[in-house]
């Protein structure tokens, strides 16, 4: 894993207690290390302790250096994208470009992985330093370096771990500047790129979303939607009742058996 960038004090007083309570479980001395795998963890403790006990984060410090690259080149490149009244900014036009020139589609969820590589903070604005950041981050200098850097970003996908980070940072990604919670429409686009063959209920969910919900998506219940379809099966199999789910999902579950008693 990479040198933390977070300073303890700057954390809110949930997150100070995490990192207490994972060097307390882990026996982990270094606390800026400590911040840096609960944040690769989605700052979910147990995940932290999972992948620090299983070597993830030991074989993480023994991948290769990301390779050094010319920021010259980086920012000759980010000009082909440039927005000509905002030429600090690629937007929608550039980003459109962007992806021409990768050959994936802006629906493609490794774009997820390189907006997460560039800390982008808006999902329809990147801004140069973003870009260079995020190309100095994967190690490459121009577009056939990153398509070649493709199935290596991809493999974050595959990872429960790394695949929970991206998730996790898709939700402040997607929301709108200056709010905390996604537009509905926004989070369905982006489940069904995401969650694409991790939920056996993804459809049923998004039309559920699509239907009733009425309000935006919370921090809360983007990030508890993946354990929930990491739990259960295409009949709601390892539902518990008991389990702290947010309202929205136990809503969800309440919807699903009623479909599903119809159809019997």
């Amino acid at each position: 894993f990479g040198c933390c960038e977070m300073n303890f004090g700057q954390l809110g007083k949930r997150e100070k207690k995490l990192v207490t309570q994972f060097q307390r479980v882990t026996c982990a001395a270094n606390r800026d290390e400590a911040m840096d795998m609960l944040d690769e963890a989605g700052w979910d403790v147990q995940e932290a302790a999972n992948m620090y006990f299983s070597g993830y984060f030991a074989g993480a410090s023994r991948t290769p250096p990301v390779p050094t690259v010319d920021v010259d080149k980086i920012n000759n490149w980010f000009a082909e994208y440039a927005d000509p009244d905002n030429t600090d900014t690629m937007q929608v036009d550039g980003i459109i470009k962007f992806c021409s020139d990768l050959g994936v589609s802006p629906e493609d969820a490794v774009l997820l992985v390189i907006s997460k590589h560039f800390g982008a903070e808006n999902m329809l604005v990147y801004t140069q330093e973003e870009f260079v950041n995020g190309m100095k981050s994967i190690g490459v200098e121009n577009v056939d370096d990153l398509k070649e850097a493709i199935p290596r970003l991809r493999d974050e996908l595959k990872n429960d771990a790394s695949f929970k980070a991206v998730y996790n940072f898709t939700f402040g990604w997607a929301c709108p500047p200056g709010q905390k919670s996604m537009q509905t429409e926004t989070a369905i686009g982006l489940w069904g790129v995401i969650l694409q063959d991790r939920f056996e209920l993804l459809e049923e969910w998004c039309n559920f979303i699509e239907k009733f919900r009425k309000h935006a998506i919370s921090k809360d219940e983007w990030q508890l939607l993946l354990d929930f379809c990491k739990s259960v099966d295409k009949n709601l199999n390892g539902y518990n009742e008991n389990e702290a789910w947010p309202v929205l999902i136990d809503e969800f579950v309440e919807h699903v058996e009623q479909l599903q008693n119809k159809s019997c």
